[in-house]
């Protein structure tokens, strides 16, 4: 939630320093990512096909900094969040729309607010890091496919 507009910093000194010294592993990084998300892909398709989620597309070069997908209006996703942290898993909001913070309450929605409100209402962002691998990655879906399989968890029976 923004109360108010805030600022863009730039980064200090030491933190360029940082990120230069760990610049040779980006590709790598981003390779490992393409990976997970490949992986997401085929875990989570059978609650694709259930017409419970969509999947983010898959684009030449897309680096994969997050993994989003977007859920059935049926779902809560406040609850289902909840009910995945206490299975261990850490999810979040997906998105943001400026235009339904209060800071930016008087911005107008444009065509592409309303689709930007629709991902701040309905994205999910799962855990997404190069190191996880095919054992996380199940712990997800399969917790996931628990929760949103079975009438009444996070969707109305």
């Amino acid at each position: 939630r923004f109360d108010e507009p805030g600022y863009n910093l730039r980064l200090t000194d030491i933190q360029s320093a940082m990120g230069l010294a760990q610049f040779p592993r980006l590709p790598h990084w981003i390779n490992q990512r393409r990976v997970l998300s490949a992986d997401y892909r085929k875990a989570l398709t059978p609650m694709v096909s259930a017409g419970l989620m969509t999947l983010p597309a898959n684009h030449l070069g897309h680096s994969w900094q997050t993994f989003m997908i977007v859920l059935s209006g049926e779902i809560d996703r406040a609850t289902l969040i909840d009910k995945l942290a206490k299975g261990g898993v850490e999810a979040n909001l997906g998105a943001q729309c400026l235009s339904m913070q209060p800071a930016f309450k008087d911005v107008r929605p444009v065509p592409l607010t309303t689709h930007a409100s629709q991902l701040f209402k309905h994205g999910l962002a799962l855990p997404f890091c190069e190191s996880y691998g095919p054992q996380q990655v199940a712990q997800v879906a399969n917790l996931l496919e628990t929760l949103l399989l079975t009438p009444g968890t996070c969707r109305p029976t």
